[in-house]
């Protein structure tokens, strides 16, 4: 597992300010804290309440190499392959941070969320509800997200 450098305001911000795209057909764009009609009609469609968008690419917030990341990804797809998922690419808009591939997953919990993002070291996630307004979530979730 790699050490996470933790949430601080700044990287805090960089995550509410990304878009997280999921590359259904056609794609959709998430952002925290904001209803996606898309995303309820994903649900739906997949027959879940429930979702998170994970990466395995990057973590504790430290850049990896393209190809690093890449082989990564695939393990995470590999080991979600007994659930619905969509793959997706985390974009910052301030082109400061290299996009970044990752997993919608459809149907499980926030527990299973938590248990996955602390495999693949990651800081943060998003997770939504029947009401499809992703939710920042991180491994500290006390930190004010």
């Amino acid at each position: 597992m790699a050490k996470r450098q933790g949430l601080n305001n700044k990287l805090i911000q960089a995550y509410r300010l990304a878009i997280y795209r999921v590359l259904t057909d056609p794609p959709f764009d998430l952002r925290i804290d904001h209803y996606s009609e898309a995303l309820a009609d994903w649900h739906a469609r997949i027959g879940v309440n429930y979702s998170a968008l994970i990466s395995a690419a990057n973590p504790g917030s430290r850049q990896l190499g393209k190809t690093e990341n890449q082989r990564r990804h695939s393990a995470l797809i590999h080991q979600l392959r007994n659930h619905p998922f969509a793959e997706g690419l985390n974009l910052d808009p301030s082109g400061q941070w290299p996009d970044e591939p990752s997993v919608l997953i459809g149907g499980i919990s926030s527990k299973e969320a938590h248990a996955l993002a602390e495999i693949w070291g990651q800081n943060a996630w998003l997770e939504a509800d029947r009401k499809a307004i992703p939710r920042l979530a991180a491994q500290s979730e006390r930190a004010g997200c």
